[in-house]
């Protein structure tokens, strides 16, 4: 049996939301994988920060989270490439998600930096995100300052 770890004062961690929210779950057809990469990732940085408690708070959480389901090979876990598939109505959109980390860096705030760059897999997903982003219009302009 899994544990409960009790609700988080972090609600607002768009991570946390995503690992133990039923309803994203079932939007990612493969979300034990994509799961699991997050809680392998968090681990990796709770390793890194370990003193870290609203970190350690949040590996709880995901490690709650994908209790029960069976991890998947070693070999993906430590990627820094994961493929979410997301649902849309009765289409699935294949996604490519690439992290960029900056482990090395002396800076703190490099250390702490994360980017992640998703892609459309397949052509199904690119007509998708295409067509989204041409039914959304131009970005609205900004005024009075820098970009």
């Amino acid at each position: 049996m899994c544990p409960t770890r009790g609700q988080s004062k972090y609600e607002n961690n768009l991570l946390e939301r995503y690992l133990t929210d039923p309803y994203l779950r079932q939007a990612v057809v493969n979300w034990p994988e994509v799961a699991w990469a997050a809680v392998s990732r968090l681990r990796r940085q709770l390793r890194q920060a370990p003193f870290d408690e609203r970190l350690r708070a949040l590996v709880n959480r995901a490690e709650d989270a994908v209790c029960g389901l069976p991890p998947p090979p070693d070999a993906h876990v430590h990627s820094l490439v994961v493929c979410p598939w997301f649902r849309a109505g009765d289409t699935v959109i294949r996604t490519l998600t690439l992290t960029a980390r900056f482990d090395t860096a002396v800076e703190v705030t490099l250390d702490d930096l994360r980017i992640e760059l998703i892609y459309p897999q397949d052509e199904t997903a690119e007509q998708f995100f295409r067509a989204a982003s041409e039914s959304d219009g131009p970005a609205p302009e900004r005024s009075g300052g820098h970009a």
